[in-house]
C-alpha cells in the first residue's frame, strides 16, 4: 500500500532526548507472541542482528577482492576497519564469540598491513572462513541463551532431501535457528511433542500426515510443493469456470506461497531464503485474538446479536447501522474483517463489497457477506463482488464464529507471510530494514524531495490495539505523497515522503491536530536529505529520531522538523561514533536518562562541528571512539586541547585495551576510557557521574 523508497557533509543534530516510552509487549504481533521481550534494547539488537546479512557480504566483498590483489593496502586496511567495527559492536550487543574472532582476526589484518607476503595467497580463504565461523558464532548465542519462550527457535524437515537440508542448515545458522532433520519414516506424533518446533517443513508428498499431527498442535507448516502452485488449497475468491463450476482464484502472491490455515505452500523451488523468510513469519504464532471486526447492517437487533455472539471471543466488534459511513470508518479503524449484510435500506452489500475491492488498501480485507436471501444467484453474485465468504441468516453462532476466526486466521498468516502487520498491513520491524533504505534510493534521485518522519506515541504500558488503529490512519492519511511506511520497532513507525520537510511538517501536524480522542498521543520527528547535507538513509533516519527526540511532551509543538542553524548549540552529550549499531545504543541510553544529544560519524566532521559549537557556559559531554574515519580520536582530542581547551568533558569509548593508549588519553585530560564491547547497565550507570564531574569542571 504505501511503497516507493544516501554519505556527504557531516551531519551535526542537537536534540533533547526524553525517556522513551515503555513498549507494549506484543505490540507488533499480539497474543501468544507477548511472551517475547519487547524493550528497546532488544529491538535494536534485533536490528542489528537483522542487518547482519550486509556485515557478511562486506566480508565477502572484501575476501573476493583479496582473491586478486591480497597484498593491497587500500583492501587491507578496509578489512581491518570491518573488523574493528565488529569488534565493538557485536560484542555490546551480547555476540560475545563474534566480537573475539573479529578481535583475533583484526591482529592478523594489522600483521598483514605491516607484513605483504605474509599468508598472502591464503588471506582470501581465510577471510571466508571466518565468515563461516562468524555465522555460527551469532547463532551460537541463540542456542546458549533461553529467550523468554523457553529457548531457541526451532525448524522441523521431516523427508527433505539431505542436500536441501544442509542448505537449510547453513541459511538457518544466520536466523537463530535450531533444525532438526527426520526421514518420514522416523516421523510421529511422540517426536512432534519431543522435538517441540516452531515451524515444520516438509515435501508434498509427505504433506498430508504431518500436516494432520502439526495441526492438532497449532504448528504452521510449510509444504515444498512438488509443482507449480494449485487451486487445491482453499483461497480468498472463488469465480465460475466455462462449466459453471466454481473454482478458487489464486491472489497475486500465489507464484511465491499460497496460504491455507496453518499451511503454507511454497515452489519445491523456492530459496532457503525464501523458506526461512516464512518460517520468521510463522514462528511469530500471534494469533488472532485481539482484531477488530467490523459489522454493518441498518437492522439494530441483528448488530446486537452478532456482537452478544462474539463477545466471549477475543475479538473488537465495531458496530455499524449506517452503511453510507462505511468508507469513513473504514479509513480509521482498520479492522481484520468486515461482515456485512446485503439488503440494507437504500444500499446494496454487495456493490459496496465490489466498490471496496477497487481500493488497493482493501483488497485482501476478509469480507463476509449474510443475508436471509441465499439463493444461488445471490451467493453467485456475493463471490462475484469479491466476498470470500456467504453466510444465510438467520445466524448460527457456532457457524459465524467459526468462519469469522477461520478467516482472520488465514488472513494473519498470509500478510506475516509477506512481512507486514497482520491488522495494519504495514511493515514489520524485518521487513522495514530491507525495504526503507531501498525506498530512500529510488527517492533521493537529483531533484526529487526525499523527507523521512518518524513518530511514537507518549503513553506507556499496553498501546497495542489504539496504536495500531492510528497508526494505521495515517499511514492510509498519506498515502498520496509516502513511498514507504513501516514499523522501526514494536511501537516506532517511520515513513518516507516525496515531498519537502515544510510540507511534511504540515501534513503531520494536521494529522495530529486531527487525532481521536481514544489514541494515545504522539511525537513526530522530521528531516529530509537535502537539508543535512547528507544522502545515506541511516543519517537521515537518525537526524529525524533525534529531532523526534526533541519534540515536548506536551503542548502544540509535537511535530520537530530537524534545522540546520540547531547546529551550532551544544548539547548535553556529543557522540563520535562511526558504527551506526553502536550509535543506536548510545542513542537509546542517553534517551532514557533524558540528555539531549548530537552524532557525529567522521573524525574531520566532528572537529568542525565541535570548533563551532555555542557551549554556553557549560561543559558537554564527549563520548568519543578512537578508529574514526578521516581523523582518529586521540588527534581529534589533542586539536580540541589545542583550540577548545577545557570546552568539552572528553570519555573515550573503544577496543583499544592497549595500556600505553589508555594512559596518553588519561594524561591528555579524559574522564575516563571505557573498552568496547559495551555493558550497557554500566554505561548507564557511568553517565550520570561524567556529567556530574563535567559540570564541576573535574
Amino acid at each position: 500500500m504505501h511503497e516507493r523508497q544516501k554519505t556527504g557533509a557531516e551531519r551535526p543534530v542537537t536534540r533533547t532526548a526524553r525517556p522513551p516510552p515503555a513498549f507494549a509487549s506484543s505490540s507488533l504481533t499480539s497474543a501468544s507472541h507477548s511472551d517475547r521481550k519487547s524493550d528497546a534494547l532488544g529491538i535494536l539488537r534485533e536490528r542489528f542482528k537483522a542487518s547482519s546479512a550486509n556485515m557478511f557480504a562486506a566480508f565477502e566483498g572484501l575476501a573476493a577482492q583479496l582473491a586478486v590483489t591480497p597484498d593491497a593496502p587500500e583492501v587491507v586496511e578496509a578489512l581491518r576497519r570491518e573488523l574493528h567495527r565488529v569488534h565493538g559492536t557485536a560484542g555490546s550487543y551480547g555476540f560475545l564469540d563474534a566480537s573475539r574472532l573479529a578481535a583475533r582476526l583484526e591482529e592478523r589484518a594489522v600483521t598483514w598491513a605491516r607484513l605483504p607476503d605474509l599468508e598472502r595467497d591464503q588471506r582470501a580463504t581465510i577471510i571466508r572462513h571466518f565468515v563461516s565461523a562468524l555465522k555460527l558464532a551469532f547463532d551460537a548465542v541463540d542456542s546458549t541463551s533461553a529467550t523468554d519462550t523457553g529457548g531457541r527457535r526451532k525448524i522441523l524437515l521431516v523427508g527433505v532431501q539431505p542436500a536441501e537440508v544442509a542448505s537449510l542448515r547453513a541459511e538457518a545458522s544466520l536466523r537463530g535457528y535450531a533444525v532438526t532433520a527426520l526421514e518420514a519414516s522416523e516421523f510421529s506424533s511422540k517426536n512432534l511433542l519431543a522435538i517441540a518446533p516452531h515451524t515444520v517443513v516438509v515435501p508434498e508428498a509427505f504433506a498430508a500426515a504431518v500436516a494432520a499431527s502439526a495441526a492438532a498442535e497449532n504448528l504452521p507448516v510449510i509444504v515444498l510443493q512438488s509443482g507449480a502452485a494449485t487451486d487445491q488449497a482453499p483461497l480468498r475468491r472463488s469465480s465460475r469456470d466455462q462449466k459453471g463450476r466454481f473454482r478458487p482464484k489464486l491472489p497475486q502472491a500465489a507464484s511465491a506461497h499460497v496460504v491455507a490455515g496453518q499451511t503454507t505452500r511454497v515452489p519445491a523451488d523456492a530459496s532457503m531464503s525464501t523458506i526461512l523468510d516464512l518460517a520468521e513469519r510463522l514462528t511469530l504464532r500471534s494469533g488472532w485474538n485481539g482484531a477488530t471486526v467490523l459489522v454493518v447492517d441498518d437492522d439494530p437487533s441483528v448488530l446486537q446479536i452478532v456482537r452478544y455472539i462474539m463477545e466471549s471471543d477475543e475479538v473488537r466488534i465495531v458496530t455499524l447501522d449506517d452503511p453510507g459511513r462505511l468508507h469513513e470508518q473504514l479509513a480509521t479503524l482498520c479492522p481484520s474483517l468486515l461482515l456485512m449484510d446485503i439488503r440494507m435500506r437504500g444500499y446494496d452489500g454487495v456493490a459496496l463489497t465490489r466498490s471496496l475491492r477497487k481500493i488497493t488498501a482493501m483488497r485482501d480485507l476478509p469480507i463476509i457477506l449474510f443475508s436471509a436471501e441465499f439463493d444461488a444467484e445471490t451467493r453467485l453474485n456475493a463471490y462475484d463482488a469479491g466476498a470470500d465468504e456467504f453466510l444465510a441468516k438467520p445466524i448460527v453462532p457456532a457457524e459465524l464464529r467459526g468462519r469469522i476466526a477461520d478467516r482472520l486466521e488465514r488472513h494473519r498468516l498470509r500478510r506475516l507471510a509477506e512481512g507486514l502487520h497482520p491488522v495494519t498491513g504495514l511493515s514489520l520491524p524485518p521487513r522495514t530494514a530491507q525495504k526503507a533504505p531501498r525506498a530512500f534510493d529510488a527517492l533521493t534521485a537529483p531533484g526529487s524531495p526525499c523527507t523521512v518522519v518518524v513518530l511514537r506515541p507518549d503513553a506507556g504500558g499496553e498501546v497495542t490495539g489504539t496504536w495500531l488503529r492510528e497508526t494505521y490512519r495515517i499511514a492510509s492519511a498519506i498515502e498520496g505523497s509516502s513511498r514507504f511506511v513501516g514499523y522501526l520497532d514494536d511501537v516506532t513507525l517511520i515513513a518516507l515522503l516525496d515531498v519537502d520537510a515544510e510540507s511534511a511538517s504540515r501534513l503531520f501536524e494536521s494529522l495530529a491536530g486531527t487525532r481521536p480522542d481514544a489514541t494515545p498521543e504522539w511525537r513526530a520527528g522530521i528531516a529530509s536529505a537535502g537539508s543535512i547535507g547528507r544522502s545515506d538513509f541511516e543519517a537521515v533516519r537518525r537526524a529525524a529520531e533525534e529531532s523526534l527526540d526533541s519534540a515536548p511532551r506536551g503542548g502544540e509543538d509535537r511535530v520537530r522538523q530537524w534545522q540546520p542553524e540547531e547546529a551550532t548549540t551544544a548539547p548535553d552529550v556529543v557522540v563520535v561514533e562511526d558504527d551506526p549499531a553502536l550509535t543506536d545504543m548510545l542513542a537509546f541510553a542517553l534517551r532514557t536518562i533524558g540528555l539531549s544529544y548530537r552524532v557525529f560519524s567522521t573524525g574531520p566532521g566532528a572537529l568542525e562541528g565541535l570548533l563551532a559549537m555555542q557551549t554556553l557556559g557549560r561543559r558537554p559531554l564527549l563520548l568519543l571512539d578512537v578508529d574514526l574515519p578521516g581523523m582518529d580520536g586521540h588527534s581529534l582530542h589533542e586539536r580540541l586541547r589545542v583550540e577548545r581547551p577545557g570546552a568539552f568533558a572528553v570519555v573515550f569509548i573503544t577496543v583499544h585495551a592497549a595500556e600505553a593508549e589508555q594512559i596518553r588519553s588519561l594524561k591528555a585530560g579524559a574522564l575516563d576510557y571505557i573498552l568496547k564491547p559495551l555493558n550497557l547497565r554500566v554505561l548507564m550507570a557511568k553517565i550520570p557521574g561524567w556529567i556530574e564531574r563535567a559540570e564541576q569542571g573535574s
